[in-house]
């Protein structure tokens, strides 16, 4: 019995992580989101880090997520799931 799982790894984009508590509290909300498998930082520039999320259901299941968890404000979309941080 062979069960297939499709797991995405869309690129999430946070702005608004100010010091490195915000940054470990980030990553903690993202790990905890349903149906995330792994989470890597991609890239860190200033206030804006860009992780790369392994995650059952892709973006879209992601993206509603995030949105549920009242941490993240939705930004413009550029291809990459885009937000503002809010502690």
């Amino acid at each position: 019995f062979i069960v297939q799982v499709d797991l995405k790894k869309p690129s999430v984009e946070v702005d608004n992580v100010a010091s490195l508590s915000d940054y470990a509290q980030v990553g903690r909300l993202l790990q905890a989101a349903p149906g995330v498998r792994a989470v890597n930082v991609a890239e860190a520039s200033g206030t804006r880090v860009t992780f790369s999320v392994r995650v059952r259901g892709g973006g879209a299941a992601l993206d509603k997520a995030l949105a549920a968890s009242g941490h993240f404000a939705a930004g413009a979309s550029g291809g990459a799931l885009q937000y503002a941080y809010h502690p």
